[in-house]
């Protein structure tokens, strides 16, 4: 770019909804008249329906960490195997001193794809399942302009 150049962007604004939205008076707050006020009877009940409501929460909460560590004492118990296949791995990388011939080495464009899309069973997970799906249509679309046959194998109910 030549010294002293300066690029500009500019917006385009609708300008008339937000002049509309300034020009409109303020509307005064009233208040409903025929308010009225709940019972001891019913401020109680809907006080156990909370405690009842956060007693389940919390029981499911511990219900999942125990299903979480149970997993993570399951995946530790593989950790060994995984680090002997990679000793062994580079022990055959470094033992062939000149070059890898072989069909797996080579580096070519995929004809068909496998995309395993993993979500929860439950709804109650956050944002763990709109976490799986972005980067799986990022996959997907990905795969796709490159013309690959793709199969789709979702794990899950959500």
């Amino acid at each position: 770019m030549p010294k002293g150049f300066r690029l500009k962007i500019h917006r385009y604004i609708e300008v008339e909804p937000i002049i509309r939205r300034l020009a409109k008076p303020e509307k005064k707050r009233t208040f409903a008249k025929n308010i009225r006020m709940s019972s001891l009877k019913e401020i109680k009940g809907r006080i156990g329906s909370v405690k009842s409501t956060q007693k389940i929460t919390s029981a499911m909460k511990m219900v999942a960490s125990a299903k979480l560590r149970k997993t993570q004492s399951n995946l530790e118990c593989f950790l060994p195997y995984e680090q002997q296949l990679a000793k062994i791995l580079q022990r055959f990388v470094e033992s062939n001193v000149g070059e890898l011939n072989s069909p797996l080495t080579e580096v070519r464009r995929p004809r068909r794809v496998a995309i395993v899309a993993l979500s929860s069973n439950s709804s109650l997970c956050g944002a763990f399942n709109s976490n799986v799906i972005k980067p799986f249509t990022e996959t997907f679309a990905k795969y796709y302009a490159e013309g690959c046959e793709i199969d789709i194998y979702p794990v899950g109910k959500k």
